[in-house]
């Protein structure tokens, strides 16, 4: 997945002008790896208290190179952060021993960030990243990112061995994503993860990485270790999970009483009404709930979407931080309206983000949706998407909408102007009706906030142009019909 093979020798004659470019080119590499390399040695041979940070990635390094950083020094370096950026190099798992050789050298690491996507890292070298955690056992944060490698299902049950050492550990975050970690590598990753644990933040991205159910039902029996959490996120999209393994990934979500933010990527699953009903029953469990994101787009689940997560959201009082996305779920007027009623009961947003695009919800359930949303007076961010279409697709039997116009605009309008706390706006209303009227009208509630920091407006993909903003960005200047 992350290897990229190397370029076959150029048959042009020797001397040529595409051989001179490409020796050029060589040579500019090789001179951009060298000038990096050696100002990372200089920083390690410096042995700085703070922390240090080498940054070689996109430089095609070799292992060698990771070998020659790793010999630099023979002592222990003192600094308590270390930050390793090697991305975009073709790595192999020879250069895993040597990563491993280098942290090994600083024993008095209390944060680790290793970013290693995109090489062609293997098992072997979550073995060899693993076995140099016992040198390392004061970490209390560890991110290691390793996206699209060549990571199979023995890789995360390796990274989870190292972490047995690591009892001082309250943040954590590894990326998997876009490697072959399956629902093997997903339960040896839960069985060998430390049950006695202070972690507070965990965070696990196995995206398009083929857990299924079986996978996704192990992580809600490792949610169960997670005793003193405050903090989740599981990135989960295209993992052909259904209905029964969103049951089971969420199923002891209520027995985590420290829960405060979540963040539960599962678009582009199989999830039908019945997980998104078990989704909306785990939800309404955490009610201490303060931030929630939650993406559930392309599943095409029907208005059952909204109407199962609109009632878990009034259980979710607390909430400051909402991001929901159902885009390309159909939810239709019904759901749309489901949404709106369930938006005035929290009443301590300050943060918005709905995408409720691809669901044919008609003009005046953006209308209901916008009045509920001027109810939040607290919010100081909003980002809305309501891009819709006439043209919905022959798998959708989802009749036509009418669409949003210059009525519409001027509710928004009024929205905006009951929110006295705004700084940033984003809202997407391509493919509509609105005309140069509409846009004044948004325009000049616009102008009535002084301390607006961003706005963003997409009012059409195709119809309607934003030419500019003015220059302290918070006014439309011009439009054009195209």
């Amino acid at each position: 997945m992350g290897c990229v093979a190397s370029n076959p020798k150029s048959s042009q004659k020797e001397g040529s002008s595409f051989s001179r470019q490409t020796s050029t080119f060589d040579n500019d590499a090789i001179r951009v790896r060298t000038a990096k390399l050696s100002n990372a040695i200089s920083i390690l041979q410096a042995a700085p208290d703070s922390n240090i940070s080498i940054f070689l990635a996109s430089i095609e390094l070799q292992s060698e190179d990771v070998q020659t950083l790793a010999n630099t020094t023979n002592t222990t370096l003192p600094s308590a952060g270390l930050i390793v950026d090697m991305q975009n190099n073709n790595l192999a798992n020879k250069a895993g021993r040597y990563l491993r050789m280098l942290i090994s050298k600083f024993s008095r690491l209390q944060t680790l960030d290793l970013y290693l996507s995109r090489n062609c890292f293997g098992n072997d070298a979550c073995r060899e990243l693993a076995e140099a955690m016992p040198a390392v056992t004061g970490l209390k944060k560890l991110r290691i990112l390793m996206e699209d490698n060549n990571i199979g299902c023995e890789g995360p049950k390796f990274i989870a061995d190292g972490l047995t050492s690591l009892t001082e550990l309250t943040h954590l975050e590894l990326n998997f994503r876009r490697n072959r970690i399956g629902s093997l590598g997903i339960q040896g990753f839960m069985e060998r993860f430390p049950r006695n644990n202070r972690i507070q933040e965990f965070n696990l991205d196995l995206g398009y990485g083929g857990i299924e159910n079986t996978g996704c039902c192990e992580l809600g029996t490792l949610v169960s270790k997670l005793e003193n959490v405050i903090s989740i996120s599981f990135m989960l999209e295209r993992n052909d999970i259904n209905s029964e393994g969103a049951a089971g990934l969420v199923r002891n979500f209520g027995k985590l009483n420290s829960l405060k933010a979540l963040c539960l990527n599962l678009a582009r699953n199989q999830i039908s009404v019945q997980g998104a009903e078990a989704l909306a029953f785990a939800l309404g469990k955490v009610p201490n709930l303060t931030r929630l994101v939650l993406n559930l787009s392309e599943h095409r689940i029907g208005y059952g979407c909204a109407k199962y997560i609109s009632q878990s959201l009034s259980y979710l009082v607390n909430l400051e931080y909402l991001d929901l996305n159902l885009w390309r779920n159909y939810i239709g007027y019904d759901g749309a309206a489901c949404i709106s009623d369930s938006l005035p009961e929290l009443h301590n947003l300050a943060y918005l983000k709905l995408n409720l695009g691809h669901n044919s919800i008609g003009k005046e359930a953006c209308d209901h949706i916008f009045n509920a949303i001027s109810q939040l007076t607290n919010l100081q961010e909003i980002e809305l998407r309501f891009h819709d279409s006439n043209f919905i697709g022959k798998l959708c039997t989802v009749e036509p909408v009418t669409m949003i116009d210059d009525q519409n605009a001027e509710n928004i309008a009024l929205c905006i102007r009951k929110l006295k706390n705004l700084h940033r706006i984003g809202i997407t209303l391509a493919e509509n009706e609105i005309t140069s009227k509409g846009t004044e009208v948004i325009s000049q509630a616009i102008k009535s906030f002084e301390k607006l920091d961003e706005v963003t407006f997409d009012l059409d993909l195709h119809l309607l142009k934003v030419d500019a903003f003015s220059e302290d960005k918070t006014t439309l200047v011009s439009y054009q019909r195209l």
